[in-house]
């Protein structure tokens, strides 16, 4: 029983120390869109395309 509070301790730790990075980025964001006046949150929130925008080229094969 001891052995997993320590780990639930050590989890909860780990869990308090990514939070701490994930505020600190979202601040760095903020600092960053109104220095520069660009919308960062807007330009990166939205879901990435499956596919390059590029058509496909026929390649030979050989």
């Amino acid at each position: 029983m001891l052995l997993l509070k320590k780990k639930v301790a050590e989890l909860e730790r780990i869990v308090g120390q990514k939070q701490i990075l994930l505020d600190f980025k979202d601040k760095m964001i903020d600092l960053a869109e109104q220095a520069y006046g660009v919308d960062i949150k807007k330009k990166f929130d939205s879901k990435p395309s499956d596919t390059t925008g590029l058509p496909e080229k026929n390649i030979p094969s050989v």
